[in-house]
């Protein structure tokens, strides 16, 4: 196996970390291997080597708190050449422990990490080495401990030397230890400019009544510890981090009587400056006004009143809601008004309001469309001014009989003790919404428009009905529907997520890389795992198969690029199976994703590009099936050569197909520099595979060093073409109520107080125990990749917190809770009634230490033993109205602190 890969020099911070390689040699018992000097062990972090020009490891503090992660590997030698017993020459690498000491002497220090292992390595064969991920740096780390705190509040680099312990023992029974230290620095890493605060809007008055107050408002984002505001009138007010991210200033403009002993009219001063920053740098802002006029009463301008402004908060509202109305008007209006005059019965007051820079709240109770009157008068004749803008309000007079539009259920048949989600929808003013029977009783949903059900147990036909009533008890209508429960069991593929490449997407030819990917099965049953070369250059790379016995873990392949191979790129085909004998067992399901690594050393400045690239079935909309014809399409384009041809040929997956009408290749060229090329493609109907994998390449004709580019495109079979969809944004929160509010978001990691499995403990979100956690939710927001939310039709969500103990099911509610205009927008801002292009559909549910305890009412499925860390599994499944599916699997750590 290739050992780990060297990280690039990237920053002058890089320098090398060394190795400390101690090696405990054993003695063992039994036939000719009694005598020392057997076996050893070693290893290495990220390539570091004794004395050598490693690297630090940078690890980022701010801008992403994922854990820091490193790659690991432990090597077994012999130290003698007896023939050796496998259980002497077998390690097994039982855990690891990490110590950080910071290299300026300072405090506080990052506090010690540990964890399992449980990992063979041997001096047979090629498993003479063992290379894993382990996280150096935890999120809960970077956000909770005490060094995170002190680093966010003064983001200087701080340098730690961090040893690794590897405890281990051979199958013999001899303990075995070896170590290894390097350097991590922590810090916040170029590019900062997204970590620059920004002025989302700065807004002042440009004309002011003399002895008026003169108002300026303003908006940021991100973090602002601090600013100026520079007035027209040449005062600096420092700001602090209250005044932000929403702030005002009020000034009153008497002191600049003094101006106006001598003339008659106006006096202008500058535009006004708003400055904000923090560690990484500040933003400025005039607000694109050039000037501002203070006006003496007695001496009026002549010039006609404008207004310059007039807008609102929100634009849709429930009945009962408030609404912000801001106007801006220029050059002394005499008087201000409000068509209609008053709202809910209430009068809008301008009494004691700026006139030309000022706001009014109002509450309608219909759609309406409130019309600004700015009027001035001079010269005995008046000038007026309208604007309006239109507010749309949800609600009708009069109470109307309810309508159950439509009731539908996720899944019409399902395997025993699967969970289903209900969906409706009910018009109309009524009193409740009732959904029956769940568990034998009458569910009340009212103001829902979702349910998750337990899981269904009953074989056979279970008919589930809706019913609503109306205001004063009539009318009551209801619909029902059936869902129809088996007895085969539930049995999905894992999932396969690709966690790290190194170097990059793109490496020189004959050089070395790796690749990581996740593997977790929904299930939590062993999983297996192959990794095979598909296309491009030849390559050595290993491992190429592996076990997951959890069925959830991490994999890493490295890789050396052949230096004579010069086809420009490497693809490798990574299987999980959720079986742990690859797949052939016949009963697993397989998932299946493509990598694909760039391996031109030529020159790649101007080289031609391929985009674009899409399938679509023959039947428009619908899937890809065996023996069907498709189109595939790409564009491409080069910037300084017209000549180009392309190629499509067929790789991996199903060969049976033709292209063109020929066979599995074919190629065209195209003398403009740019083309929009379409393939067809007509399917095998007797294939088996499960796939077919093109291969697109371009290259420029005719110069004297062509260069090319190639692009790997995979279509399964039965994929669905109208759209994907994507958990945008998904989050822990520190309420129970489904609420996304910023200041409530934790991490993925709960402390555990409980010392019994039979009396519940308690959860705090921090070691020191000041941060309680009674009551939790787990909120995600889903987008469609046709921009429209409401495609999202159905969500399966289970979390059966079944690890390690198999006697809890803990199966919850996942509750909708509307449409919103973009990821993790906070729920203070109003939940749209209807869906928003673009935007998302939100779903939550909660849980507290209760939502622990074993389906006996008895134990509680939590570590108790101070340092126990438990792993729980959240596995959320998403469809449109196309069936299209995503799933995400979120992972929960609850450590006792006992």
């Amino acid at each position: 196996m290739w050992k780990s890969i060297n990280r690039k020099k990237e920053k002058s911070f890089i320098v090398a970390p060394t190795l400390a390689m101690l090696a405990l040699l054993i003695g063992c018992g039994g036939g000719g291997n009694d005598q020392r000097d057997i076996v050893f062990l070693s290893a290495t972090m990220d390539g570091g080597t004794v004395g050598g020009a490693g690297n630090y490891i940078e690890v980022e503090m701010i801008k992403s708190v994922e854990a820091t992660t490193g790659s690991l590997e432990v090597e077994i030698a012999r130290g003698t050449n007896f023939a050796l017993e496998p259980s002497v020459a077998t390690a097994v690498l039982d855990n690891y422990e990490m110590t950080f000491q910071r290299i300026d002497g300072g405090s506080p220090n990052l506090t010690t990490n540990s964890g399992p292992l449980g990992l063979s390595i041997s001096v047979f064969g090629g498993n003479s080495s063992r290379t894993f991920e382990i996280p150096i740096v935890t999120t809960f780390q970077k956000l909770y401990s005490d060094f995170g705190q002190a680093f966010r509040s003064s983001p200087d680099p701080v340098e730690f030397r961090v040893t690794i312990k590897i405890n281990a023992h051979s199958e013999a029974g001899d303990a075995m230890t070896t170590s290894t230290s390097f350097t991590i620095l922590c810090g916040v890493f170029e590019p900062t400019d997204e970590l620059i605060p920004s002025i989302v809007s700065f807004n002042y008055a440009d004309s002011v009544a003399l002895g008026n107050d003169w108002l300026a408002s303003w908006t940021t984002s991100g973090t602002v510890l601090g600013g100026t505001l520079v007035t027209p009138f040449g005062d600096s007010v420092n700001l602090f981090g209250t005044d932000f991210p929403v702030g005002v200033f009020r000034q009153n403009t008497s002191f600049l009587a003094s101006l106006f002993d001598e003339q008659t009219g106006s006096v202008q001063f500058p535009n006004a400056l708003l400055v904000v920053g923090n560690f990484f740098g500040s933003s400025l802002s005039t607000g694109g006004i050039d000037s501002v006029t203070v006006f003496d009463r007695g001496a009026p301008s002549d010039a006609d009143v404008t207004i310059d402004e007039f807008f609102a908060d929100r634009y849709s509202l429930f009945v009962g809601d408030a609404a912000t109305l801001t106007w801006v008007v220029s050059n002394q209006p005499s008087s201000l008004g409000i068509l209609p005059e008053s709202f809910s019965g209430v009068p809008v007051d301008f009494s004691d309001k700026d006139l030309s820079f000022d706001s009014v709240s109002i509450v309608p109770d219909a759609t309406v469309r409130p019309i600004l009157k700015a009027s001035k008068v001079f010269n005995s004749s008046e000038d007026t001014r309208f604007l309006d803008q239109e507010l749309t309000v949800a609600g009708r007079g009069g109470p109307q009989d309810p309508v159950i539009e439509f009731f539908s259920v996720s899944h019409t048949n399902v395997p025993r003790y699967q969970q289903v989600a209900f969906f409706w929808k009910v018009s109309g003013d009524y009193e409740k919404v009732e959904l029956l029977p769940i568990n034998g009783q009458v569910k009340d949903v009212t103001g829902r428009e979702s349910f998750l059900s337990p899981p269904l147990n009953r074989l056979g036909a279970n008919t589930f009905t809706l019913v609503a009533t109306g205001v004063g008890g009539e009318p009551i209508v209801s619909t029902s529907l059936t869902v129809t429960v088996g007895d085969e069991e539930v049995n999905l593929p894992p999932t396969i997520t690709i966690t790290n490449i190194a170097p990059g997407a793109s490496i020189d030819n004959g050089d070395e890389g790796a690749f990581s990917f996740r593997i977790d099965d929904p299930e939590n049953r062993p999983s297996s795992w192959t990794v095979f070369l598909v296309a491009g250059d030849s390559a050595i790379y290993g491992p190429s198969f592996g076990l997951i016995p959890t069925g959830h873990g991490d994999a890493t392949v490295t890789f050396n690029d052949s230096q004579g191979s010069l086809n420009g790129f490497l693809t490798f085909e990574i299987s999980a199976y959720d079986d742990d004998d690859y797949g052939y067992s016949g009963n697993g399901n397989r998932t299946i994703s493509l990598i694909t690594f760039n391996t031109t050393g030529r020159r790649t400045d101007n080289a031609p590009t391929i985009t674009n690239v899409a399938f679509t079935p023959g039947n428009p909309g619908g899937d890809l099936l065996p023996g069907q014809d498709g189109v595939l399409s790409f564009t491409i384009f080069d910037p300084d050569t017209q000549d180009l041809r392309w190629e499509v040929s067929i790789i991996a997956g199903d060969f049976g197909g033709t292209l063109n009408g020929s066979t599995d290749y074919t190629q065209g060229s195209v003398g403009t520099g740019r083309g929009d090329i379409t393939v067809r493609y007509q399917d095998d109907p007797d294939s088996t595979d499960d796939a077919v994998v093109f291969l697109i390449k371009v290259t420029e004709l005719l110069v004297g060093e062509p260069q090319s580019t190639s692009v790997v495109f995979r279509v399964n079979y039965l994929i669905d073409t109208d759209g994907t969809i994507r958990f945008a944004h998904n989050g822990m929160y520190n309420n129970g109520m489904g609420i996304v509010d910023p200041t409530q978001r934790i991490s993925f990691y709960l402390n555990y107080t409980g010392t019994l499995n039979t009396v519940a403990g308690a959860f705090f979100v921090d070691h020191a125990l000041t941060i309680p956690a009674p009551l939790l939710s787990v909120v995600m927001d889903l987008q469609h990749g046709s921009t429209d939310p409401g495609r999202i039709a159905d969500l399966d969500f289970d979390r059966n917190f079944i690890i390690p103990l198999n006697d809890n099911e803990n199966f919850g509610e996942c509750l909708f809770g509307g449409y919103f205009d973009f990821p993790g927008e906070d729920t203070s801002a109003g939940a749209e009634p209807s869906p928003v292009t673009d935007g998302v559909s939100r779903w939550y549910f909660v849980f507290d230490v209760e939502s622990f305890r074993a389906d006996t009412g008895t134990t509680l499925n939590l570590p108790i033993l101070d340092g126990d860390r438990r792993n729980y599994f959240i596995n959320v499944m998403a469809f449109d109205e196309d069936n299209t599916e995503e799933d995400l699997q979120l992972l929960l750590t609850v450590e006792s602190v006992n």
